[in-house]
């Protein structure tokens, strides 16, 4: 034994220390025998510090195992045989053990000293978190939980080389090797995050219990969209695989992920009938939560003061958490969409006020103060469990001042730069913000809900796309783990899961590990997958992935991340990795890389293919896709350059060879071609009606020949469009869809047209085939003065098979501004009209109406009149933010078409022009009154008063503090005006500001006497004002003989063009006379802030005013030259205004800031 081990140290030191010849004294003849036997030797001693012996390799589980950790063993045998090609044996704590090498899973006896390494508690990191303690005699493996244990599982077997790329076998990379790898390590791994979950359905082509595996052996340990409901769904009662989450642990048990309050009653409308109390106030009525088809989507939301609704929703979470004794989670989230929240007293003083932006608006105080509450009836019994509170819509903002529940977690709702991490983008620093500031208030319990992997969440086949987005997922993550976030959540979409593999894969490596190196991971990534041509295409990730990280591509609609961008594909991106896939393809000899390759080479076409449409169409980072609308035309990619049809006519080809002429495609070459499309006109004496073919067979225009007056919304944004493969775009008008999802099939597809004139009138016949179904809609005008449409639209089955089938129509109406506060007149099944305001029934209506309803503007006096068939269609309305355009939309009843079998909806719209005479007829009793405009309630009335230029005036300076509530209103018109007087001269004045509103965070509007000149700032967003609505219109204009101790009369007027926005007209008056006046300046309806401050600057309470005001005037409606004179010779003569129905403020500061 002495000898051969005098052998062994003797062959260990030659063979690794080559500057000594001899360390030990030996013979020639040893020198030679070592030749024959070193190896023989060298592999048992490699045996004594860390490889393991071939010939024994024994697993060993509890006596009474778990179901989880018979399984978890199970898959170690199975994947250890793999590895060895050899029969790995499997034994009980109990039994008898081989030598050589054991392997303990689970809570065998030699592993319950671990046990005491784990966090406690259901919504602690200790179920997850595990131990792999590796020697080459033993190997210990053990979690926190079941499910902790089956992670420890995985992890060793990673520690072999196991990968699990994704849910698709030929994605599985198991190693082949003669001894495990046995390094040893004693590892306690606690997950940074609790909750770890990509959030998409069960890819195509895979199955819900394979998709379940790969996200356990990637350590997701929740997924809403492969929960045991589609277990129970896929898989019949006997069949092993609906127990695929039960088998591994299980996952977290969340009673619901969002919008749940619907929940909390088990009959909501017998409720709302029993108790309306429970529901929000709104308008001096109770509304109930969402509608009858969706109770989580619009309506109004609970009165979340009320202790009775208070103490439901904790009875709720109570039961739901005693019969679900694993659950951690029951979300406390209110309805989605613009919900009316609760107008009572005690909400009210809560804060937050219904459709305004901005802090005034926010809902947040609402909220924590509901949750707060409902949590502390909750702890008692469930002290280890948490409500979630969201941070979402109007409850995003963060309450500084008010502490919340240690059972409570909060999850924020991420949107931003989707392309680049929280910290390397500065449109991400107010959400930064938000996220650090909401983390703070719950150290261990915070979330986030992100959305950057949606894209088109309507697409179902794979999209071949190559989305390189790892260095931004290694970003985000670590920033998120870098604030203390424990929860994660990412909305997907599974389309793009099955070419962005490496993608997907990182996102559950990081969500496991936040400190991963990305680029060894890719790289690791392409030694497996792709064998010889890994250096290629390794080179090739990395390249995409510092194109994406340098580019000035910042996608914040979460559609626009899977659409290519020209930022990122340069012409030597481009070159470069196509130069790459082809070495690679030269490098590669083995059949299963070559498939490997050719996924990735269909994903990178399909991608230039995007990426050269939209070149081809000349747009790039200098140019923006628009569409221009002319009388007779509209000009498709305006300054776009012209394509080059052959060329066009080849990608749709390639496309359709390759099966990817998918929508995305489809829209890409529809709007890349620049080309001038015609516009079809029918009209009577009464109306004129345009259509456009092209663009989905729409109706743009809807023109009463009297008044001028568009019915129709014919632009309802802006006119251009950054991402070329955008889902949706705005192009407005009356549309219809092959589908129930809005934007589906037919909004933009071209459609031929017929024009058939006869006795009663003339109609217009559109035709055109989309997805295997036949749409033909007829557009029919009587004769003479009839002012009543009437639109036929017919849907046939072209397939081989029967099909679900639907219509839907969406058409955009516009009647003036504060489309909101219009009345509504619904008519019931029972024959009965309701009256109420269009705000009222919003993403409603909370009535279904019998087939006939209508909208009117008092103001304008204008009315619409709907009516349809109520069995081919339900009815549902949609009033824009910004509340100038509406939607009464039709959504058809859903029915299975045999092949050639067709579906209808039949409608009328009867435009009225002279409401107040016209619409009773319709709707007996219907009083359609110009109301008088609303007073602006005064909020600061702090101010002193001096001699006036009537009777008194206000006296302003860094005391005063006069504001006015003027939330409610959105003016396209108006006219404000005031006598001012100044201590100094004009020219000497400095930042003399006369009134303001919103804060300059973006929006600020203000006017100031500066230096000399009358200054009148509007502005809307930040710049550079590229966005759709946003703007930056600015006036200086000199005055002259303005000296101090003066009265002078100002005034400015100014009115919104509704067609075109950069039309609109201001105008300045001084002492009577115009000033200035500007009729191209852009502009959409000024105040609909909360407050108009008086004598100061509303952005900053400092900059405040040394000046006396006057007769403060301010109406609806725009002065004429004259009718501003004439408000200026009544004051030069000593009589004040006399307010009427348009009337807003006049103030005449008699000892009082209240309006007369």
């Amino acid at each position: 034994m002495y000898h051969h081990m005098r052998l062994a140290v003797v062959s260990l030191t030659y063979l690794t220390n080559t500057s000594n010849k001899y360390i030990y004294p030996i013979n020639t003849w040893e020198i030679d025998k070592l030749k024959y036997i070193h190896c023989t030797i060298l592999t048992a001693l490699l045996l004594l510090i860390g490889i393991a012996r071939l010939d024994a390799q024994t697993i060993i589980i509890p006596q009474s195992p778990t179901e989880t950790e018979t399984f978890a063993a199970n898959e170690l045998q199975t994947y250890l045989s793999r590895i060895l090609n050899k029969k790995v044996d499997l034994l009980s704590d109990n039994k008898t053990h081989n030598q050589g090498l054991h392997i303990t899973v689970g809570r065998t006896q030699s592993n319950q000293h671990h046990l005491s390494r784990f966090e406690v508690g259901v919504t602690s990191r200790g179920p997850d978190s595990y131990v792999m303690k590796v020697n080459p005699q033993r190997v210990e493996l053990i979690g926190g939980s079941d499910r902790g244990t089956l992670y420890a599982v995985y992890a060793f077997l990673e520690m072999q080389g196991c990968r699990w790329y994704s849910p698709w076998e030929a994605d599985h990379f198991i190693p082949q090797r003669k001894v495990l790898n046995l390094t040893p390590t004693d590892v306690l791994h606690i997950p940074t995050f609790v909750q770890r979950d990509i959030g998409h359905e069960t890819p195509k082509d895979s199955t819900v219990a394979g998709f379940i595996d790969w996200m356990a052996k990637n350590r997701l340990n929740h997924n809403f969209a492969a929960r045991q409901y589609h277990l129970n769904k896929a898989y019949r009662g006997g069949d092993p695989n609906r127990k695929a989450w039960v088998k591994r642990g299980d996952h977290m048990r969340w009673q619901w992920i969002c919008h749940n309050f619907a929940w909390f009653f088990k009959d909501v409308e017998k409720t709302f009938e029993e108790h309306p109390e429970y529901f929000s106030l709104y308008k001096n009525r109770r509304i109930n939560i969402g509608t009858a088809q969706r109770r989580h989507y619009g309506g109004g939301n609970l009165c979340t003061t009320n202790p009775d609704v208070i103490k439901l929703a904790a009875d709720f979470a109570i039961k739901w958490f005693d019969d679900h004794p694993t659950g951690t989670v029951v979300p406390m989230w209110p309805g989605d969409g613009a919900i009316k929240w609760c107008e009572c007293d005690n909400c009210n003083a809560l804060g937050g006020k219904n459709f305004t932006t901005g802090p005034e608006g926010s809902m947040s105080r609402r909220m924590v103060t509901f949750v707060n509450a409902v949590a502390k009836q909750v702890a008692p019994k469930h002290p280890d469990r948490l409500l979630l509170l969201p941070a979402y819509a109007n409850y995003i903002d963060p309450v500084e001042d008010l502490s919340i529940e240690p059972n409570i977690m909060v999850q924020y709702c991420y949107h931003a730069d989707y392309a680049h991490g929280p910290m390397q983008s500065s449109l991400n620093s107010h959400a930064v913000e938000q996220m650090k500031a909401w983390a703070q208030k719950v150290p261990g319990r915070f979330g986030v809900w992100e959305y950057f992997l949606i894209g088109d969440y309507t697409v179902k086949n794979h999209v071949p796309v190559v989305l390189p987005l790892i260095y931004r997922v290694r970003d985000t993550v670590q920033f998120f783990k870098s604030i203390g976030t424990r929860y994660y959540f990412t909305q997907s979409t599974s389309a793009y899961h099955r070419y962005n593999t490496l993608l997907y894969y990182a996102l559950a490596r990081y969500l496991d590990d936040p400190d991963l190196d990305a680029d060894e991971l890719i790289r690791e990534y392409c030694e497996n997958q792709f064998g010889e041509a890994a250096q290629p295409m390794t080179t090739y990730y990395m390249l995409l992935e510092q194109a994406v990280e340098q580019a000035d591509w910042h996608p914040q609609l979460y559609a626009d991340v899977t659409t290519p961008s020209p930022l990122v594909w340069t012409d030597k991106i481009i070159q470069s990795s196509s130069e790459l896939l082809k070495q690679a393809h030269a490098n590669n000899s083995d059949s299963r890389v070559a498939k490997q390759l050719a996924m990735v080479q269909e994903a990178h076409d399909q991608t230039l293919q995007s990426v050269r449409t939209q070149n081809m169409a000349g747009l790039d980072a200098k140019t923006i896709w628009r569409l221009q609308r002319n009388e007779d035309t509209y000009i498709i990619n305006a300054d776009g350059k012209e394509a080059d049809a052959k060329r066009q006519q080849q990608l749709a080809l390639n496309a359709l060879d390759q099966g990817q002429f998918d929508p995305r495609h489809q829209r890409l070459l529809f709007r890349s071609r620049k080309r001038s499309i015609p516009l079809v006109k029918i009209q009577n004496d009464a109306l004129q009606l345009t259509v456009v073919p092209e663009i989905g067979g729409r109706i743009v225009r809807i023109i009463d020949r009297k008044t001028g007056w568009n019915f129709i919304k014919e632009k309802p944004g802006d006119d251009t469009l950054d991402q070329l493969g955008a889902s949706y775009f705005a192009y407005g008008g009356y549309e219809e869809y092959a589908s129930k999802a809005f934007a589906g099939a037919g909004w933009e597809t071209p459609f031929t047209s017929e024009q058939i004139t006869n006795s009663n009138g003339t109609t217009l016949k559109l035709t055109a085939e989309v997805d295997d179904y036949r749409l033909v809609r007829t557009i029919s005008l009587g004769n003479g003065m009839d002012t009543v449409v009437k639109i036929e639209s017919v849907l046939t089955n072209l397939s081989g098979e029967s099909r679900s089938s639907v219509l839907r129509v969406h058409p955009s109406l516009t009647l003036g501004q504060e489309a909101g506060n219009y009345p509504i007149w619904i008519r019931d099944p029972a024959k009965q009209i309701h009256q109420g305001m269009v705000v009222e029934h919003h993403d409603g209506p909370s009535i279904q109406t019998d087939g006939f309803w209508a909208i009117a503007n008092p103001l304008k006096n204008r009315a619409v009149i709907h009516t349809f068939d109520p069995s081919q269609a339900s009815a549902y309305l949609f009033c824009s933010e910004k509340q100038d355009y509406f939607n009464m939309e039709l959504i058809g009843q859903p029915k299975a078409l045999a092949p050639n079998e067709s579906l209808a909806i039949t409608q009328t719209w009867r435009v009225i022009n002279d409401a107040k005479s016209e619409l009773p007829q319709w709707i007996p009793g219907a009083v359609v009154e110009k109301e008088p405009a609303p007073k602006c309630i005064p909020i600061g009335k702090k101010v002193s008063y001096v001699p006036g230029k009537i009777g008194k005036a206000a006296y302003f300076d860094a005391t005063a503090n006069v504001s006015y509530d003027t939330h409610n209103l959105r003016m396209d018109a108006g006219t404000i005006a005031m006598w001012v007087q100044l201590p100094i001269d004009l020219a000497d004045a400095k930042g003399q500001f006369l009134f303001g509103t919103a804060s300059n965070n973006p929006d600020w509007t203000f006017a100031a006497l500066d230096q000399g000149k009358l200054s009148l700032l509007i502005k809307k967003g930040r710049s550079p004002y590229h966005e759709p609505g946003k703007y930056y219109t600015s006036l200086n204009t000199p005055i002259e003989n303005w000296k101090a101790n003066t009265w002078h009369h100002v005034a400015i007027t100014w009115q919104v063009n509704p067609t075109t926005t950069d039309q609109s007209t201001i105008c300045l008056y001084m002492d009577g006379k115009i000033i200035e006046e500007r009729n191209n300046v852009t502009l959409t309806p000024l105040f609909g802030y909360s407050k108009l401050h008086i004598g100061q600057s509303s952005a900053n309470a400092k900059h405040k005013a040394t000046l006396n005001l006057d007769e403060l005037y301010l109406s609806r409606r725009v002065l004429s030259d004259q009718q501003v004179l004439e408000c200026y010779q009544l004051g030069r003569d000593g009589q004040p205004i006399t307010p009427d129905n348009d009337t807003l403020l006049c103030i005449g500061f008699e000892e009082s800031v209240q309006s007369r």
